[in-house]
């Protein structure tokens, strides 16, 4: 193996660690903002507790204004359907950064992996796994990974966008 795949191999290493972590740092930030939004789909324990109280307290037959003096039922907006099902197409999206990242990791680390191997061994295997490499179009997806890290983002924030 020469220089020239060290250094590729380790310039794209160094760019799967940085989205790597960059990744999970977003993924937790993601999390966060859907557990939260998740209970805007829906009704709080405390007031189907108050509509069963109110029902239970009051029959419908002796008083005709019982429905006006219940809560409303619950329905879910539009709006809390679109921002959960964005934040969680924008964390689906961050994992699979993860995972697509640590498969290329896996890769390089077989394409540099060369034990017990004599030198004219090494030369064939290293052909074969640069075929492989590029037949895989392992550069390319090594290329993609931020632009599907940025579309993540731009879900997050495209709610925002949109007021």
């Amino acid at each position: 193996m020469d220089a020239s795949d060290n250094g590729m191999c380790r310039g794209w290493r160094d760019q799967i660690d940085t989205l790597i972590i960059f990744s999970g740092l977003f993924s937790a930030t993601v999390t966060a903002f859907t557990v939260e939004s998740y209970q805007w789909l829906n009704e709080t324990p405390t007031d189907t507790l108050a509509r069963l109280q109110l029902r239970d307290r009051f029959d419908a037959a002796q008083n005709p204004d019982i429905d006006r003096l219940a809560p409303a039922t619950f329905s879910v907006s539009s709006t809390s359907v679109a921002i959960n099902t964005l934040w969680f197409a924008s964390l689906t999206l961050s994992l699979a950064a993860v995972v697509i990242s640590i498969l290329c990791k896996q890769w390089l680390h077989e394409y540099q992996r060369y034990d017990n191997f004599t030198t004219d061994e090494a030369f064939l295997i290293r052909g074969l796994r640069y075929r492989g490499l590029m037949a895989w179009r392992v550069p390319e997806i090594i290329a993609s990974l931020p632009l599907l890290l940025q579309t993540a983002l731009i879900l997050l924030l495209s709610h925002q966008l949109s007021l």
